[in-house]
């Protein structure tokens, strides 16, 4: 069990170090406001960061697995693109916090 505790750590923490930003954070946020997807420039103008800071911030995210990217021409969009190894390690921490707790769902 321990063993089976630590590989589920192990799996998720990258993606909480990845929300562990307030500036990642803000970008997240603004992502899901625009639907999910959006451009670096929709991000700078919708969070008042510096375009260097948001391109900087975003490949973070990506090496983080929170947010993928596709090319288009010139053009870059980022979304929301969280990998089903992930979302199935953050949905068995969520079951496991809730057998360990008197609460119910």
């Amino acid at each position: 069990m321990v063993d089976h505790v630590q590989q589920l750590l192990d799996a998720v923490f990258p993606f909480f170090k990845g929300l562990g930003d307030p500036t990642r954070q803000l970008i997240v946020r603004a992502l899901v406001r625009a639907g999910g997807s959006a451009n670096v420039s929709e991000l700078v103008e919708a969070t008042g960061l510096p375009q260097s800071t948001v391109s900087r911030q975003l490949a973070l995210l990506r090496t983080h697995g929170i947010v993928s990217s596709t090319r288009t021409g010139a053009n870059r969009t980022y979304a929301i693109g969280i990998g089903p190894a992930t979302l199935d390690a953050l949905e068995k921490l969520v079951a496991l916090l809730r057998s360990c707790t008197d609460e119910p769902p």
